[in-house]
């Protein structure tokens, strides 16, 4: 079984299937992307973290675009840029 799957739909014309630009990724292939295990999403899903998921049937799938988003919105700067306090050249110090 794959762990990243497309919707396929049937075309207008001569019966030819098209393939829609969703795709879907697993739980399993979500948590080898991200280097977690699998069980670490089912929490976050019980606790209502991370990324929007599809229930289908039994099935969980995770929407690309959802998941690219999600991780759009963790990222950090390394910089505060918002700080106002000024880093002395010793590591660790800071004046206020």
């Amino acid at each position: 079984m794959s762990s990243i799957f497309t919707s396929v739909t049937q075309g207008e014309g001569s019966g030819t299937l098209v393939q829609d630009s969703v795709r879907h990724l697993t739980q399993k292939a979500l948590a080898r992307r991200w280097c977690l295990s699998a069980r670490t999403l089912e929490r976050w899903r019980w606790l209502g973290l991370g990324p929007a998921f599809l229930k289908l049937g039994g099935r969980v799938a995770y929407r690309l675009e959802d998941i690219e988003a999600f991780e759009a919105a963790q990222t950090r700067d390394t910089a505060n840029t918002s700080q106002q306090s000024r880093t002395d050249t010793r590591v660790g110090v800071i004046d206020k």
